[in-house]
Parts: structure tokens; C-alpha cells; sequence
């Protein structure tokens, strides 16, 4: 009986020790995308469209934003086999897009009210 145990035991911490190299590669490159996205040119596109159209290029752009596909540096990928270069992909783009409404929305909004500050102003004189 101790040696089933022993034998037991001994099988289960191999197993767990070969599967170590097992990772979530959706969340290792969801991560990567934190450290490495910078959403400066979405907030500059936002305000722009935002103070030049106003909530209506707010929401045309937001529209086009959302719809724009997302390119994963070849460096993460280049090692993977293909699940788990898929599920890189994925994690990167949905914090990539994420974060790019979210710049985008934030620009638009001040744009538009920058917009209409300057309208209020113009026709106060």
C-alpha cells in the first residue's frame, strides 16, 4: 500500500512539474500591451475630430476606431506555436482596442468642448 501511494505521489509531481512550462499566453500578451501601448496619437485623432466636427466626427471616428484591426509586434509571436500565437493576438488587440476608444473618447470629448467654448465666446463679442 505505501509503495501505490508513494508511486502515486511520486507520478503526480512530475506531472506538475512538466506542465510548469504551460501559459496563458491571452494574459501573458494582454500584460505586454499594458507596458508597451501608448494611446497618444487615438487622444490627438479624437480631438481633432472632436473640436473640427463635434459629437458628430465623436462619433464617426469612434465608429472607425472600433473597426481599425490591431498588428501584435512579430517578437511576441515569433516563438509560438499556433494557439497560443492566437490567443497572444487576442489579448493584445482586446487591450489595444480597449484602451483606443477609451483615448479616442476622451479626445473627442474635450475636442467638442473646446469646439463649442470657442463657438460661445465668438458670438459673446
Amino acid at each position: 500500500m505505501k509503495n501505490i501511494v508513494l508511486l502515486i505521489l511520486l507520478l503526480s509531481f512530475s506531472f506538475v512539474l512538466a506542465n510548469e512550462d504551460n501559459k496563458d499566453y491571452y494574459y501573458e500578451c494582454y500584460e505586454l500591451a499594458e507596458m508597451e501601448y501608448r494611446q497618444t496619437g487615438a487622444t490627438l485623432t479624437g480631438f481633432g475630430s472632436g473640436f473640427l466636427l463635434g459629437l458628430i466626427g465623436t462619433g464617426l471616428g469612434y465608429v472607425i476606431i472600433s473597426n481599425q484591426g490591431v498588428d501584435v509586434p512579430y517578437k511576441h509571436i515569433r516563438d509560438l506555436d499556433s494557439s497560443d500565437r492566437m490567443d497572444c493576438k487576442q489579448g493584445y488587440s482586446e487591450y489595444v482596442k480597449k484602451k483606443r476608444k477609451s483615448s479616442f473618447l476622451a479626445g473627442g470629448g474635450f475636442g467638442t468642448l473646446l469646439a463649442a467654448a470657442v463657438v460661445v465666446t465668438a458670438y459673446s463679442y
